[in-house]
C-alpha cells in the first residue's frame, strides 16, 4: 500500500483533474493562448492567466494546449519569439 502522503493530490493536480472533467462534460474549450479548440484526449497543461498567481505558487486556472503553454517559456519572453538576431554569435576562439 502506498504511503498516505503519495495518495493525496496536490492543488495543481486537483485543479487540472477538475478542469479536464469539465472539458469532458462540455466537449470542447478554447485555448487562451492560440484560440484553437481543445477537445478531450488532447495534451493539455494548466495555464496561469495571472502571472502573480504563478509567482505565488498557485495552480493555473485554465486549460491550454501543452505546446502553446510550454511555448511561452517562463513568461519573460511571452508574446515574442527569439530570432537569430537576438542570439549572440558563438565564436570558436577569442583572438
Amino acid at each position: 500500500m502506498p504511503h498516505p502522503a503519495y495518495t493525496k493530490r496536490s492543488g495543481h493536480q486537483q485543479r487540472r483533474a477538475a478542469l479536464i472533467a469539465q472539458l469532458e462534460r462540455v466537449g470542447a474549450a478554447l485555448c487562451p493562448i492560440c484560440g484553437g479548440i481543445i477537445v478531450p484526449g488532447m495534451f493539455v497543461d494548466l495555464h496561469h492567466t495571472n502571472p502573480a498567481d504563478k509567482r505565488a505558487g498557485l495552480p493555473g486556472n485554465v486549460l491550454a494546449h501543452r505546446r502553446c503553454n510550454r511555448g511561452l517559456g517562463d513568461g519573460k519572453k511571452a508574446g515574442r519569439k527569439t530570432t537569430r538576431k537576438d542570439k549572440k554569435a558563438r565564436q570558436s576562439r577569442e583572438w
